[in-house]
């Protein structure tokens, strides 16, 4: 028998009928002669946070991350499943954090059968027979498992030690993740580049103009005095209204632009409002009834129900206004260096972050728990960390005194290389237990630079 195993319902049962599992045997298992699809959640099995095996020391090292199973009655439903399973395969669209919950529930259950995986990037019935049939197994598997381990351990460590030193400052528990920190950093970064921008003591004006309502061009030419570059300003032909047409033909060729999460997340909450944490929970519903592919991969599909002819619609807007170019005076002063606004912070933030691992080319298959900036973005705001002013966010009074905590500690610099270290575990030059140890080591060493006293 072929053990199958989703990590939600809805999910568990659209494998179940595509794979002709029809009889359900309890809520969460269905089966048919050959194979048995079961729903195991994610939190299934839980890690004991640090708080509970730290008994109040400060730094804490522990030598091994404990577990413990949370629901009793599944654990007795499962056993004889994964006792008479000839094969256990994972059905998940996560990567090496969700791998990695796989690999724990197997050692739980003691699993010495052949383990596979399904990628499951849609939930359709064709592409789950397609998952199925092509499953993937072998040693690569193992050590995006071991990706996953590291990163939730270097998670736990960092969240128990950074958070106990900010008590110790007497800034109030905030449970800071490793990712609101770099988040974190970076706004205050941006925050501090802008506010501290200093004024020329003669500021120069310039002109620009805005052409075509797209370029913008500076004049080469700046003026002392603000009146000088008016008359200037004044004297610039500014063109007249070009008259053009329009033409639409229709067609059926399919054109529209893949979301990823990052440009899904900026788009909803540009257009809806959402934080990009909403965004993502909105997504996976809708991925979990088969509407939309996974949210946490980059998928070039959309469900065969959702396909059709695409109307666009052009609004007629009576030719172009070539003349209308938005000439204006800019001071130098007055120029911001950096935008703020919120879309523009993620998308920048996710840029740098993701050059890493682009850079050290380790193409690890990975998922929201350590890329998804935006979400990490919006917990600042409902943290009370950062907040939004308009399109800008900002630090909070509470989210500066953190940021002035870390400033000058290369935080970000430490949590990112640590990261394309745990990713770097895929390509198996490496071991988990070397890249736990070399994070622990870098973690005490900024740990005694933030606050020299801690565990004296």
């Amino acid at each position: 028998m072929i053990l199958i195993i989703c990590e939600s319902i809805l999910a568990t049962k659209t494998v179940a009928i595509a794979l002709g599992a029809n009889n359900e045997t309890s809520e969460g298992i269905h089966t048919s002669g050959t194979l048995t699809v079961a729903t195991v959640p994610p939190r299934f099995i839980r890690h004991t946070p640090l708080g509970e095996m730290a008994d109040g020391k400060s730094p804490f090292i522990p030598e091994k991350f404990r577990m413990s199973v949370t629901d009793k009655e599944l654990e007795r439903e499962l056993k004889p499943l994964f006792r008479e399973a000839s094969e256990v395969v994972f059905a998940s669209d996560g990567g090496a954090d969700a791998q990695a919950r796989f690999f724990n529930i197997c050692r739980h259950f003691r699993v010495g059968c052949p383990r596979s995986r399904m990628w499951m990037t849609r939930l359709s019935y064709g592409a789950i027979r397609g998952a199925f049939h092509f499953r993937e197994s072998g040693r690569h598997l193992h050590r995006l498992a071991q990706t996953g381990l590291v990163s939730k351990g270097m998670d736990m460590l960092f969240g128990y030690n950074i958070n106990q030193t900010l008590l110790h400052f007497g800034i109030p528990a905030c449970n800071l993740t490793r990712q609101e920190a770099v988040s974190l950093l970076y706004l205050g970064e941006l925050s501090d580049h802008i506010d501290y921008v200093q004024l020329p003591a003669n500021p120069a004006y310039s002109i620009l103009v805005n052409a075509n309502s797209g370029t913008v061009f500076e004049s080469a030419e700046s003026w002392d005095d603000e009146a000088d570059a008016g008359a200037a300003l004044e004297s610039v032909p500014t063109g007249e209204t070009v008259p053009a047409t329009l033409t639409i033909e229709e067609t059926d060729r399919f054109n529209m632009r893949f979301h990823t999460l990052l440009t899904l997340q900026m788009d909803a909450f540009n257009n809806l409002g959402f934080m990009p944490g909403k965004t993502l929970k909105v997504a996976q519903k809708l991925y979990d009834r088969g509407l939309i592919s996974s949210p946490l991969t980059d998928c070039p599909h959309l469900p065969e129900k959702l396909r059709g002819h695409i109307m666009t619609v052009f609004p007629d807007a009576g030719g172009y206004l070539w003349g209308d170019n938005g000439a204006t005076i800019d001071s130098h002063a007055d120029r911001p260096v950096e935008s703020r606004a919120f879309s523009d912070v993620i998308c920048n933030l996710t840029t740098v972050a993701g050059c890493v691992d682009e850079f050290m080319h380790t193409g690890v298959p990975y998922t929201k728990e350590t890329n998804d900036y935006g979400s990490a973005m919006g917990s600042l705001v409902n943290k009370g960390l950062a907040m939004l002013d308009g399109d800008g966010i900002y630090l909070t009074p509470e989210g500066q005194a953190i940021y002035d905590q870390f400033f000058g500690h290369e935080i970000a610099e430490m949590i990112l290389t640590w990261q394309f270290e745990a990713n770097y575990l895929y390509e198996g030059d490496q071991t988990g237990r070397g890249v736990i140890e070399g994070f622990s080591g870098a973690l005490l060493d900024l740990i005694g630079e933030l606050d020299p006293g801690c565990g004296a």
